[in-house]
């Protein structure tokens, strides 16, 4: 797997403003972690730096290990998780939200 180190300071684009797609009273990190699919990883990231091994997520959904997969994309910003998105030069681009299941719908 190749690593790519992205700075902290990096001046990246995050999604456009969810705000509007959240239902009342709920947090956006609370709602990705406790999301059946992406809950896991997400809490996985938030808590370490390093990768776990991908024997501890046996029992996770599909999606949980193609995420614990993309380990060195996962980036995270206000206790939210991102996943790191390329340009084609090969250079760090944009941040895409990790979208809990609870605002997939009313994204789209």
């Amino acid at each position: 797997m190749v690593s790519r180190a992205v700075r902290k300071e990096s001046p990246l684009s995050i999604s456009p403003n969810l705000q509007g797609s959240i239902p009342a009273g709920e947090d956006l990190a609370e709602l990705q972690r406790s999301d059946p699919e992406i809950g896991c990883i997400v809490c996985l990231r938030t808590q370490q730096e390093d990768q776990p091994p991908i024997s501890k997520l046996l029992r996770e959904s599909e999606e949980t290990k193609i995420l614990c997969n993309q380990w060195f994309r996962l980036v995270v910003r206000d206790g939210i998780v991102y996943r790191l998105l390329f340009a084609k030069n090969g250079e760090p681009e944009v941040l895409q939200l990790l979208a809990p299941r609870a605002v997939r719908t009313a994204i789209m």
